[in-house]
Order: structure tokens, then sequence, then C-alpha cells
């Protein structure tokens, strides 16, 4: 039975200390139900007794639980519609006044919005929101230096708060697109200071060393990018693809940068379309200078502007036998890949320079980075195979290992996973993603829980705040039905990685074995709607239904 006699007592007492009339204390046990039925979520009772309450006086303070709650129901018209109430009652009201801004601009009164954002912001500058919302309307238009302007008046002179990572990652973005670089990099830096498992902000700096030319460091932004989220197929092969280039940099020896004579008359003709007069000066300049990169690198050019693939395959190829750690081959196979020569044809060329050279690392790495690219598993398997036996890096050996037992968990060669990570398990130690996707394994696949508690117990103690990983050892307190511990941790990560289908699904399992069937469906609801594989949202909806039945 709805009883609302304390609603009545506690007006009651309130009117009493205050000497409020009879008429009032009815008035404000009204409002006091509105806002009960508003904290409730019951909508349409709430704004029954909001009238109620407007009718039985005036009452200006009923406007404010009003406002609210046509901001919630999305009602934006009516909040329009009572703009003039706004202006003469809560003219100084920033949170009633923002109210207003957002109904304008969801109404299409984008200038008007526009105009009380500006105002807003002016007056209350370290208003995160406000601020958000005026500094996105600056970027639509194009006005990065407003933008900007926006986002420093509010760092310097708001107390620093986690929050306003967002803030900082906005101007790194802004400042990116500006091609200030070195200090895009640094708010993004900041950003992840104040926010270290922020998986874009990792992203965004690996992105912006790369573009600088710092790959090491770009290699360890992708590397934090994928133990936040887990696996990633574009990302893992970029990474690779990275890894390779960089080891090419650091293995290779100075060459001729700056342009000789034959260079600059081959650049002219090309530039004015005489390929043929330009072929011919490169091979001369190559022909008397083997190590001229430049004269090499020109010539693919040139043989691309000329539709004469064959023989800038077969010059890659004779550059790579006689000089394996120069980059110069490298960075022509990249050159015909991103022209969209057919990938098949740059395989079989690398496929030649392997065979021809079986104990160089790196056209096995570029063919494996190939391999994963064309989605050609096996063959990929075998590359990298290959490459762990002759990878004298620790680190290396590691990134392989993991990689190798990425694809067989994702092929279900499980057999295939405990050997490798059985062979590597000395370099598994120090590589907190190896040891993460081992206890995942060993956890949800043999239900060996001591096993994949000591592993995950490894991996975290190299990387505590990792997501993934507390997402990972939330599972083993799940299959242990140790539900509160598990709860405890999802409920946290859940909030941190909001897209992450993976965690939502761990957290509506978990609440459902504790009894929670109701905050269960809403947590699988998220996961199917985060879904793209059509099966396993199928039978996520399934299992929403049979819940469903079970409230």
């Amino acid at each position: 039975m709805k009883n609302y006699s304390i609603l009545c007592l506690l007006a009651c007492m309130f009117t009493a200390m205050l000497g409020v009339d009879a008429d009032s204390v009815n008035q404000l046990h009204s409002y006091f139900v509105a806002n009960y039925k508003h904290f409730g979520k019951e909508w349409q009772e709430a704004l029954t007794w909001y009238k109620r309450t407007l009718q039985s006086g005036n009452a200006p303070f009923v406007y404010r639980g009003l406002i609210h709650l046509f901001h919630d129901t999305g009602n934006h018209q009516r909040i329009i519609q009572l703009q003039s109430v706004i202006e003469k009652y809560f003219n100084h009201d920033i949170a009633i006044q923002f109210i207003l801004a957002q109904a304008l601009a969801q109404s299409g009164q984008e200038a008007a919005a526009d105009q009380l954002l500006t105002k807003l912001n002016q007056q209350k500058k370290t208003h995160p929101e406000i601020a958000f919302h005026v500094l996105q309307r600056h970027m639509q238009k194009g006005e990065f230096d407003k933008a900007l302007n926006v986002i420093d008046a509010l760092l310097n002179n708001a107390v620093r708060k986690p929050t306003h990572f967002i803030f900082h990652f906005v101007k790194g973005q802004l400042l990116l697109q500006m091609n200030k670089k070195e200090e895009a990099l640094t708010s993004i830096k900041a950003s992840l200071e104040l926010h270290p498992s922020f998986d874009k902000g990792w992203l965004m700096q690996a992105l912006i060393e790369e573009k600088m030319g710092k790959l090491n460091e770009a290699i360890k932004g992708y590397t934090n990018f994928l133990q936040i989220t887990g696996p990633n197929t574009e990302i893992e092969q970029h990474l690779l693809g990275l890894t390779f280039k960089a080891k090419l940099q650091e293995s290779s020896q100075p060459f001729v940068t700056v342009p000789e004579d034959c260079v600059s008359k081959a650049l002219d003709a090309f530039k004015h379309r005489e390929y043929q007069q330009a072929l011919r000066l490169l091979q001369e300049c190559i022909g008397t200078q083997p190590g001229n990169h430049e004269a090499k690198t020109l010539k693919i050019q040139v043989l691309l502007a000329l539709n004469n693939l064959d023989q800038a395959l077969t010059d890659i190829a004779s550059w790579a036998l006689a000089e394996p750690q120069a980059p110069v081959w490298f960075d022509a196979l990249h050159l015909l890949y991103r022209n969209g020569t057919e990938i098949s044809k740059i395989i079989r060329t690398l496929q030649y320079i392997e065979k021809a050279l079986p104990q160089e690392l790196l056209p096995k790495l570029y063919l494996a980075d190939l391999s994963l690219r064309t989605q050609n598993t096996h063959a990929a398997t075998s590359y990298l195979m290959r490459s762990l036996k002759i990878a004298e890096s620790t680190d290396l050996q590691a990134t392989l290992a993991f990689q190798l037992c990425a694809l067989a968990y994702n092929n279900h060669h499980y057999k295939k996973i405990k050997d490798i990570y059985q062979q590597h398990a000395d370099v598994a130690e120090h590589h907190a993603p190896f040891l993460n996707l081992m206890a995942y394994y060993y956890c949800s696949k043999e239900n060996n829980l001591e096993l994949a508690q000591q592993l995950i117990t490894k991996a975290l103690k190299l990387d505590s705040k990792n997501p993934h990983l507390m997402d990972t050892q939330a599972l083993i307190y799940y299959h242990q039905k140790q539900y509160d511990k598990a709860y405890a941790i999802l409920e946290k990560i859940a909030q941190q990685e909001k897209a992450d289908c993976t965690i939502a699904k761990h957290v509506a399992k978990t609440c459902y074995e504790l009894g929670n069937i109701t905050l269960a469906i809403k947590h699988l609801e998220h996961a199917t709607d985060l879904i793209e594989h059509p099966d396993k949202k199928k039978k996520y909806k399934q299992l929403i239904s049979t819940w469903k039945q079970k409230i």
C-alpha cells in the first residue's frame, strides 16, 4: 500500500518551523510527492503532482522540478514554452539555463542555443558540461582557436580533477589538426596522467609519436592500447609492421640523404612526367652509386607511373638480397602496397626473398604481417613460428608467442595454446597480455582456477590498473562462486569501459547469480547493443527472454 504520510509529516515539520499556513503545507506536501515520483521515474504521476502543486497557488520553486522533469523525459518543447518563466525566476540559475540551452539546440534553434551557451560559459568558465558543449560548437564550425580558449579557460581556473582528462584529450586533437604535434603530444600525456587506462589516449599518443618518427615510443603506446582494449586485429597488424620498421631503422647503415646531381635531374624529369628520361638517369645513378637509397625509392615511383610493376618487384628483390638490413626495400614494398598493388604479388616477392635469406628475420615478420592482413591464419602462424625460432629479443619472442596463442585461441586450437605457452613460459613472465590470455584460457576452457589465479596475479603485478586484466580476475572469482568479489571489480571497470561487450556480459551474469535479475537484464541488454556478431547477439536476446520469465 502506497503511503505518503512521512512526506506529509516532513512538510508539516518544515512549515511549522517557518510558520507557514495550512495551504502552503498542502502545497509543499504535493511538491514532495511530485519529487518522490520524479526520482522514482514515475514520469506521468510526477507531472500530475507538479501540476497540482502549481494549481494550489503561486510557487516558483515548483517550476524547477517541472523543468528537470521535462529535461529528463526529453520534452524539449515544453521547456521552451517555459522560457519566460525561466527568464523571470531562474535568470541566474546556471543549471536551469543550461537545460534551456540544450532544449533550444535539440529543437533546432541553434543560434539561440549558441548565444545562451556562450553567455553561460562566460559566466561560469569552470562548468565542465557547458564548456564541453561550447567547444563542440566551435569545433563543428572549425573555430579551433576559440575551442582552445574555452578549454584553457576551464583548465586554468578550475581545481584539477580526474574528469578533466577529456579536455586535455580534445585539446590534443585540436592541436594535432593544427599540425602542432609537440603541443598535441603534451596535452595527450596530460590526459593520460589523469586517466591512465584511457584507451583512446594511448592510441592518440601512439599515432602522434609515429607521425613524429618516434617509433619505439609509438610501439609502447599501441601496446598499452591493446593491453587496455584486448585483441584488435587492425592495431595488432599495424603494431607488428611498426615493430619491423623500427628494427630496420635500428639496424640500418647510414646512407646518402643529400640528392646527387643525377637524382635532382631525375626528380625534375619525373615532375614533368618525362618518365623514360627519369628512369634512364636513375639507372645510371644506381649503377655508379649502389648505396643511393633515394635514387632507388624514386625509381620505384617512376616504375609505378609507367605501370611497370614486374620490374619494380624484381628490383626490390635484388636490393633485399644485396642489403637485407637496409630499409630501402622494405619502404619500397610499403610504397607498392599503399598504391594498390595486388598483395599476392608482394607476398610472392617476399617469399622469394625469405627463401633466399632463411636466417633473416624481417622477411618472415613482413610475411606474417601480410598474411594476417589477408586473413590467412595458417600462413601467418607458419611465418610467426619461423620468426620465433630465430628471434633474439625476449620482448619480440613474447610478442610473437602471444600472437600465436591469440590466433590459436580464435581458431579453437586449444592444445596448441598450451604447447606454445609451455615452450615460452619464461618470456611470458614479463608480458602482461600473454599472462592474461593464458589466465583467461585456463579459467574459461579448462576450469583450472588455481593456475589461472597464479597467472593473473603475475599479470596484475605488471599492470595493476588494466581493466581487462581485472576482468579476468573477476571471471576467476565468478567461477569460484565468489560473486560478491567478482561484482565489486566488475561494477568499477564497467563504468570505465562502457563500450566493452565482454565486461558488460560478465556483469550481467554475475548480477544474475547474485539474484538481481532486473539489473542483470539491463547489463545484458547493453552487451547485446554492443555485440556485432549476429549469432552471439541472437544468443544474448534469447537469454534475456529467459531471464525476464523469472522476474
